[in-house]
């Protein structure tokens, strides 16, 4: 979007676009005023006319864009663009005389001025151009024309009695001198007394010690005061030359931009928050009335001092501090905490946002800083809430597995006796029942193994032992177990091998009990069907441990939560398969404590597969 005069009021105080239009509206020489970008924001009529632009939207246009509008003048736009931007890189007013040519044949000579303007944070915001024509005095006499194109003003050439030999008006307002012809007029009769002693003065500084003598002095008018800056130096002999500037509206611009500031300063003082103002060397400028009641100083106390003034000693890193406040001096904010020490001697904790600002044209840094003593206060009371929550936790734990590795002791016992009583039964009766307990004593059993399982899970009392082994040795043990899990008929497991030699170095108990909570699972969902397990080659170079099954499957939306403890698929009262649902909780657990992460494909009626990569996995060819 192009940038109009509403991005400066956008970017800047409204009153300094005020300002901006006053001064805009009263010159008559070109000007222009672009934005940080190099967009035109304004330009006069005589800015206009000279490059033959009435009537385009140059608004929000660069020059390089302008360039399109004017074969003849493109090079100039262009050369303009450069320009500019070594006005930007000095960081201050610039001046240099422009030739610019004509269409019509000829050319005119300006004094332009470049005036950059920079936000607080050290961005570009607006350029100022003004350009005077001085093409007339360039072809006057070379005395004349080498001060006009320094100094483009109104000037008087006199002689050492103050009689005017010469004088050129550019710009001066004709109200000024009450008198039409000049020339052979003394300056005397011109000037109240007390303005005329001072160029007296200047011109017997300049007799006895030459160079430039500067005056400025202030007139009433029926519209008020004017303000003027009058610069003489020795011409010749028996000659002196005065320049005569009008610095009026510069005045009340200055004027007006106190009032701005000191406007300012007053919103700072209406803060709640402790505001400071520290120039390059970390030395108070300005302190507001809450950093004076936050630490008990009046600000006379404080200006001059640094921040190492009002900190506890031992408790604040000075050094970084300095580092810090350096940072924000060069356009990087910092946020950071500093513990303050007031004149009572009291100690607290605050938190301070840093960064750079313009205060009265010079660069510094503004920190802002707020008391954080209740805030402490409060996430102190949190950790210890939370400490105390993890400790019961810590409890809680503890007396799970203690309740668990109980339970599991007299269960074993009946486990063993039935499996004995169903062995030695003399009737079908008795054997029937006895299988019963035994069953159910196994399916009681895995449960509370599953509980301590997760409860050493969630206490991180797990242990890891590494070892090395064979993956057929290993698959070998796992089916000894495989072929003792209670399948029907219809589903058939079966194991999947590779032909080249694979070693593992991982923790096998770990690895075993996850393969089989995985059998036991798609055994759980699986009717009829294939159920294949073991290790599959990925890539031609990566091995993944799986299992698939021909079951139910899963949904997607289930997909969502199956690992999570507690959850199964079928979540009804009356669920047909048993168990607390922690099967496939642990298992992601363990495979992640193993270094890999489990993961799961499924669709509906098609079957599910579970699978997961470790490291210490190596294939030998």
């Amino acid at each position: 979007m192009g940038a109009t005069e509403d991005n400066i009021s956008d970017k800047g105080n409204k009153y300094e676009l005020d300002l901006l239009k006053v001064l805009i509206n009263s010159i008559n020489d070109i000007y222009c005023v672009k934005d940080g970008e190099g967009r035109w924001l304004y330009a006069n009529e005589e800015y206009l006319r000279l490059f033959e632009l009435e009537g385009l939207d140059y608004k929000g246009k660069k020059e390089s864009e302008l360039a399109a509008y004017s074969d003849f003048y493109s090079d100039v736009f262009l050369t303009c663009e450069l320009t500019d931007e070594q006005a930007w890189k000095k960081v201050e007013i610039s001046r240099e005389n422009e030739k610019i040519p004509l269409s019509k044949g000829g050319y005119r000579v300006f004094d332009v001025i470049k005036v950059p303007i920079f936000n607080d944070d050290g961005s570009r915001k607006n350029l100022f151009v003004i350009g005077r024509d001085i093409t007339d005095l360039t072809k006057e006499r070379n005395y004349i024309t080498s001060i006009t194109e320094v100094i483009p003003d109104p000037f008087f050439i006199l002689d050492k009695d103050g009689y005017i030999i010469e004088f050129h008006n550019y710009g001066l307002r004709s109200g000024l001198f009450n008198v039409s012809d000049l020339i052979g007029k003394n300056i005397r009769s011109l000037l109240d007394k007390s303005i005329f002693n001072k160029f007296f003065e200047a011109f017997k500084q300049v007799s006895d010690n030459g160079g430039v003598h500067s005056i400025e002095f202030e007139l009433k008018s029926v519209d008020g005061s004017e303000f003027y800056n009058a610069q003489v130096v020795r011409f010749e002999a028996d000659k002196f030359l005065a320049t005569i500037h009008d610095i009026t509206k510069v005045v009340n611009a200055q004027y007006e931009l106190e009032q701005f500031k000191e406007t300012h300063l007053e919103i700072l003082e209406s803060l709640n928050d402790a505001v400071y103002i520290l120039n390059k060397n970390n030395y108070f400028l300005y302190v507001n009335k809450a950093a004076e009641e936050l630490y008990g100083y009046e600000s006379g106390e404080l200006i001059g001092k640094t921040p190492a003034f009002l900190s506890p000693e031992g408790m604040n890193d000075l050094d970084e501090i300095v580092d810090l406040l350096r940072k924000s001096y060069n356009g990087e904010p910092q946020f950071f905490e500093f513990y303050g020490l007031a004149k009572d001697g009291r100690v607290f904790p605050k938190e301070v946002s840093s960064s750079l600002v313009m205060y009265y044209g010079e660069k510094a840094v503004i920190s802002v800083a707020r008391d954080i003593s209740l805030q402490k206060q409060a996430e102190s009371e949190l950790m210890q809430a939370r400490d105390k929550a993890l400790e019961s936790d810590r409890l809680k734990t503890s007396f799970l597995a203690i309740l668990t590795h109980e339970l599991r002791t007299p269960l074993n016992a009946i486990i063993g006796f039935s499996e004995i009583l169903s062995i030695e039964a003399k009737d079908e009766f008795t054997s029937h029942y006895s299988k019963i307990i035994y069953d159910k004593g196994l399916d009681l059993l895995n449960i509370i193994n599953d509980t301590l399982q997760m409860a050493l899970i969630d206490a991180g009392e797990v242990e890891l032992r590494r070892e090395a082994f064979m993956y057929s040795d290993f698959l070998d043990e796992l089916n000894v177990v495989v072929e003792t899990l209670d399948i029907s008929d219809s589903v058939e497991l079966k194991a999947v091998d590779i032909d080249n030699e694979v070693s593992i170095v991982s923790d096998k108990t770990k690895l075993n009990q996850i393969m089989l909570n995985l059998i036991r699972n798609a055994i759980k969902f699986t009717d009829e069907g294939i159920i294949s397990y073991g290790i599959r080659m990925l890539d031609k170079k990566d091995l993944y441990f799986f299992v698939e099954d021909a079951g139910t499957g899963i949904s997607e939306e289930a997909l969502g939560f199956i690992f999570n403890a507690f959850r199964q698929v079928e979540e009804t009262i009356s669920r047909s398969h048993g168990g607390l649902g922690l099967g496939l909780t642990i298992s992601k657990e363990l495979v992640s404590l193993l270094g890999g992460e489990l993961k799961v494909k499924s669709e509906i009626n098609k079957g599910s597969l579970f699978y997961f990569q470790i490291p210490g996995v190596v294939i030998s060819y």
